[in-house]
């Protein structure tokens, strides 16, 4: 049922979140149908393991249901999301109450159609639209819900670079992690440490490969980067940049003529401790700074939930793993 109604839903989750239209099919969609089908596989093969006893004994296995449980999901991968916390849910018997993210609820409704259509009983999905602190806060103090699984905010990474690593691959790759998913990850690279003997040549090519990015209508499969899925969401950050008085644009916003709310992937340095703190809200930016001394900067990168650090001199990277560990 999810490959017929492909179009509709590949259609739906770019409009909710404005992500690029390929985007929504290979990643999004395609993901959906693979998870779907891996715990629909599982659903058969849940075992259970007992210690060996003598023949006076009885030894065995019992699973049970959770129940009911709760699922509150983001707003960066809607359809993913509503996969990954329905599927394993139901196919180890549980009922399921969902809150699809109250920018981007059409997917989860439209599946709620399709789950209807497919034979499911009522009460089995539940999905629920409305804001956290009403339908989100219901589902989470329930006490007839069971179980509450919830993908909230996680602080984007920050990204290290060795300076034995080749520059374009270190370009190339920290832009895929920063500007993925118009910067809307949990773990997107929005913070990057260069070595300074390759500061000036990193900033550069990453300015020039910024600026080749292609904004646009993401209905159209020209478009690589479409709108951001709020501008609440994103207005935290761009006040900031604006005030703040240390900060150095390399490349600056810009607005798409068929997108009112789209913005230009962005580049800088020298930004303040605010600029700082604001990057952490998952836009399409990165900093970038010339490495600290070793130890301050593995205690930057402590403070962050995920780093990334690149490198060719295997003996430097496992060093600096193992320091942040």
């Amino acid at each position: 049922m999810l490959n017929v109604s492909d179009s509709l839903l590949q259609t739906m989750e770019t409009i909710d979140t404005g992500k690029p239209f390929l985007h929504s099919f290979f990643i999004d969609l395609d993901g959906s149908i693979k998870t779907l089908r891996y715990y629909a596989g599982w659903a058969d093969k849940i075992h259970g393991k007992t210690m060996p006893v003598d023949d006076t004994f009885m030894c065995f296995t019992r699973h049970e249901p959770i129940g009911v449980c709760g699922a509150i999901i983001p707003w960066n991968f809607p359809l993913l999301m509503f996969m990954w916390k329905v599927a394993p849910a139901l196919c180890c018997g549980n009922t399921v109450v969902i809150k699809p993210a109250e920018q981007t609820p059409l997917t989860a409704l439209h599946l709620g159609s399709l789950i209807k259509e497919a034979g499911f009983p009522p009460g089995v999905v539940n999905i629920v639209p409305g804001f956290g602190p009403t339908a989100g806060a219901a589902i989470a103090s329930h006490m007839g819900i069971d179980k509450v699984a919830f993908t909230g905010s996680t602080k984007p990474s920050s990204t290290s670079l060795l300076c034995s690593l080749t520059v374009q691959l270190a370009v190339e790759e920290t832009q895929k992690g920063a500007f993925f998913n118009q910067g809307q990850c949990c773990t997107a690279a929005s913070r990057v440490f260069v070595e300074e003997q390759i500061y000036e040549e990193f900033v550069r090519r990453s300015v020039e490969s910024a600026k080749s990015i292609v904004i646009g209508d993401p209905l159209d499969p020209r478009t690589s980067h479409g709108p951001q899925v709020s501008f609440l969401s994103s207005s935290p950050l761009l006040f900031s940049l604006l005030l703040s008085p240390s900060l150095f644009f390399i490349f600056f916003w810009r607005l798409s003529d068929r997108c009112l709310d789209s913005r230009a992937d962005t580049v800088c340095q020298k930004v303040s401790t605010d600029t700082e703190q604001a990057v952490q809200t998952a836009q399409p930016i990165v900093i970038v700074s010339v490495i600290l001394p070793v130890e301050k900067h593995l205690k930057y990168v402590n403070l962050q939930q995920n780093a990334q650090i690149w490198g060719n001199r295997q003996y430097t990277v496992f060093n600096c793993i193992y320091d942040t560990c």
